[in-house]
């Protein structure tokens, strides 16, 4: 009997030597992982290696908030500027009742005095509680509120709404002499966001970041010449298309030529002319440009881009080489203050001096080959210059806005903002 058992003992040993992998000191030829990164391969006994020298490792684990769900694309629809009644009207891409309930609840819509491409943007302002506003969806005509819940869109029904538009900012920022009202201000621009929120229970998630923003920009147009951008996408790409919706406003003839700036060879373009009663034209244009509008009639009119109002990503706008004239030392460029580069000022602002606006002389210092800026008085039919270099600093304290142009002075070639 024992030797049966002598004979099993051994055929196990013999067995486990065999098992044992290849290589010097117990370790295997090749890393544990390798069949396993090559269809799943065959399966490894265990093995322990060790070492003259040993440590402890930690590995620290930290376990993330689960995203919300994503965000829907909203766009302007129009506006109502009837005092004690003005609203804006947006509309979402993706109404709730497409989308699986389980996700999404409710939206959320927020309006700043910036274009907002994601959260940080919407808390540039750390120091304000009002750094963005959570507009309030109009259900009820007669009290203009809503009630229950408050500030929640369903969209349920249709894929728009009206929101109402009427708050009154909690100080003149912009120098006006006044507060702002809304959408309907044509001092103050503005820009919203979307937001979606999810059916779990609380704490609720939001969507990880926000829609792309959509915003409504103001620009007058003054009879004789008149310096505008092309601020916010609104669907047209050809210099005849821009004029005809720049020559409709209100019924009143606001265009009657549109020249574009060639840095180049430094001198206007004409793009867009009468021809026989009709537009022409067939240059293309896009958001971020900035053109010479010439205006005969007399009359004084507001062009506010807003519909659809897309907002344009830097790396999307054209006009970042700025050139000198040929053979000289300066250049003069016609240049729209992009949005990102603008949040970027602001946010160095907010933190390091606590001032909610951006200066002249930001924009200019931010320029690397930048001498001056100036910026067109429609009115007066003059430029004012707004900043410039003081004993080698950057000086002028007039504020610059997000989506308006200016004419900016280079002693060299230089790329603004940053690719």
């Amino acid at each position: 009997m024992r030797k049966w058992i002598y004979l099993v003992g051994i055929m196990l040993f013999c067995g486990l030597a065999v098992a044992v992998p290849g290589g010097e000191e117990g370790l295997p030829e090749s890393s544990p992982v390798t069949p396993a990164l090559d269809d799943g391969g065959d399966p490894i006994p265990p093995f322990e290696a060790m070492a003259e020298t040993t440590a402890n490792i930690y590995i620290y684990v930290t376990l993330r908030q689960p995203e919300g769900p994503a965000a829907s694309g909203i766009e302007i629809e129009s506006t109502y500027c009837a005092s004690g009644f003005e609203f804006v009207q947006i509309k979402a891409h993706t109404p709730l009742w497409s989308r699986d309930s389980a996700e999404v609840q409710y939206y959320l819509l927020y309006r700043t005095q910036w274009a907002a491409f994601n959260w940080g943007d919407l808390n540039i302002l750390t120091g304000y509680q009002d750094s963005m506003w959570i507009m309030n969806p109009i259900e009820d005509w007669i009290t203009h509120t809503d009630p229950d819940p408050a500030y929640r869109w369903y969209s349920y029904t249709s894929t728009r709404d009206e929101f109402q538009d009427s708050i009154w900012s909690r100080e003149d920022i912009w120098g006006t002499g006044y507060g702002t009202q809304g959408v309907c201000d044509e001092n103050v621009n503005w820009y919203y966001v979307c937001v979606a929120v999810d059916s779990t229970p609380m704490p609720r998630k939001v969507s990880p970041e926000p829609s792309d923003p959509v915003g409504e920009v103001d620009q007058w147009l003054y009879v004789g010449d008149n310096i505008i951008s092309y601020p916010v996408d609104i669907g047209v790409g050809r210099a005849d298309s821009l004029a005809m919706v720049i020559d409709t406003i209100d019924g009143t003839p606001a265009a009657e030529k549109i020249h574009k700036w060639d840095a180049t060879t430094q001198m206007w373009t004409e793009i867009a002319f009468i021809f026989f009663g009709s537009w022409s034209g067939s240059d293309p244009v896009a958001p971020g440009d900035v053109f010479r509008v010439v205006k005969t009639d007399p009359t004084t009119v507001l062009w506010s881009a807003h519909t659809p109002g897309y907002v344009p990503y830097d790396a999307d706008i054209t006009n970042h080489t700025l050139t000198l004239a040929p053979g000289t030392s300066t250049g003069d460029n016609y240049v729209m203050m992009p949005y990102q580069e603008y949040n970027l000022l602001l946010g160095i602002n907010s933190s390091m001096e606590g001032i909610d606006y951006v200066r002249a002389k930001d924009m200019l210092g931010d320029i690397t080959r930048a001498t001056k800026i100036h910026k067109w008085d429609g009115a007066t039919q003059m430029w004012t210059e707004i900043a410039y270099y003081f004993f080698g600093s950057p000086s002028g304290n007039t504020r610059v806005l997000p989506g308006l142009p200016y004419r900016v002075v280079v002693d060299g070639t230089c790329t603004w903002p940053p690719e």
